[in-house]
């Protein structure tokens, strides 16, 4: 599996695929090698077979915030939002600090209109790495949406200071 890794890492998926197949024909449950073929089928564009590789793996191995995130995105890529949020949210019950998953939540909460849960998604990502400039200004807009203009202009205040080319 080592060389596999090394091999993900060099971009030669197919040396990587190869070498994860062969850790699965002794160990089917090996979950490093199956969340790898996961993140493999993910990079070429074969988004179902990372959905079923990556559940493989959680079956495997349920405690990995990294999977249940990376089955989330491609989950969200096929607007399956519903089920991205489930992984989502046991990404974050595994790594209550994982700030792309707080983000994955708060975007899609977003985009379904769920502003407050939107809100609150933003605000756990900020209280992880407040000097999220993107993160901000996706939580100054939500905050505005809600009709909460003090609170929005205070937050797009911190993104100019930060940012001056968002000032637009």
């Amino acid at each position: 599996f080592a060389s596999a890794i090394e091999h993900f890492n060099h971009g030669r998926f197919d040396d990587a695929e190869r070498l994860c197949r062969d850790v699965l024909m002794f160990n089917k449950g090996h979950f490093d090698a199956l969340h790898m073929l996961g993140m493999i089928a993910a990079r070429i564009g074969n988004p179902d077979a990372a959905v079923e590789l990556y559940s493989r793996a959680i079956a495997a191995n349920s405690r990995s915030a990294e999977c249940h995130f990376n089955l989330a995105q491609v989950l969200h890529a096929q607007a399956r939002d519903v089920d991205a949020l489930a992984h989502l949210g046991e990404a974050i019950a595994r790594k209550s600090d994982y700030i792309a998953a707080h983000v994955g939540c708060a975007d899609i909460l977003a985009k379904q209109n769920d502003l407050e849960g939107a809100r609150l998604s933003y605000q756990r990502a900020l209280a992880c790495e407040p000097r999220l400039v993107e993160v901000r200004h996706e939580y100054a807009n939500v905050l505005r949406r809600l009709d909460r203009l003090d609170e929005a202009a205070d937050q797009f205040r911190q993104v100019i200071a930060t940012r001056p080319d968002f000032a637009e």
